[in-house]
């Protein structure tokens, strides 16, 4: 398999379509805006002719040398469209220097293949991003579990209060017995109860439940 020409096409066909997934992933974590986006659907068409013609007619060197050219422009117009944009969010901004690593290191290795030379520099480019990826994605789980423990603990003083304000014990009569139990679905909930008892043989009962926004 490793030596038929099937294989040899489908190796390099493959090569043109690796670019794509790495659109759809900035696509979706924003990082390129509606001029990007244009571009970059019609270099994905660009790229998937190349594989396609790889896959019918056999490669060709011509064919990595359009793909060369069509990456390095692409990735020198990711680097302009980070540079000028003025988001000063910290996590973007750590996105944004593990992509411009990724970029110089992915720029050298393409620009070196378009005059012959080898370099195999871009993994440890890709390494970085996924680096500051994971830096931002770590960050914002310990801020989400800080943000969730300070709600935890603010429905635990608004379940109190609530509790405090419900009537601690039971009218005493000899004519009645009253009994009465509060289970919210939640930490909260809008419901209150409370009772009033005259001459011990009359008794007043007050139910309220809030509901709605």
């Amino acid at each position: 398999m490793p030596h038929s020409p099937l294989f040899e096409r489908l190796r390099s066909g493959i090569d043109f379509l690796v670019p794509l997934p790495a659109f759809l992933f900035f696509d979706a974590a924003g990082l390129l805006h509606r001029r990007a986006k244009i571009v970059g659907y019609v270099l994905g068409i660009l790229l998937g002719s190349l594989a396609l013609a790889t896959f019918s007619f056999g490669p060709s060197p011509s064919y990595h040398l359009i793909n060369n050219v069509v990456v390095i422009v692409a990735l020198v117009l990711l680097v302009i469209q980070s540079l000028l944009n003025s988001d000063r969010n910290r996590d973007f901004v750590v996105i944004r220097r593990g992509l411009l690593i990724f970029v110089a290191f992915a720029l050298w290795d393409n620009v070196a293949e378009a005059f012959g030379l080898a370099s195999k520099i871009e993994p440890f480019g890709f390494v970085a991003f996924l680096a500051a990826l994971g830096y931002v994605a770590a960050r914002q789980t310990m801020e989400r579990d800080q943000q969730l423990n300070a709600i935890q603990t603010e429905l635990e003083v608004a379940r109190r209060i609530q509790l405090s304000i419900l009537p601690a014990e039971f009218p005493h009569s000899e004519h009645f017995k009253v009994a009465a139990r509060n289970v919210p679905m939640t930490a909260v909930a809008g419901d209150f109860y409370d009772f009033i008892v005259a001459e011990g043989k009359q008794a007043g009962l007050l139910i309220a439940d809030v509901s709605g926004y």
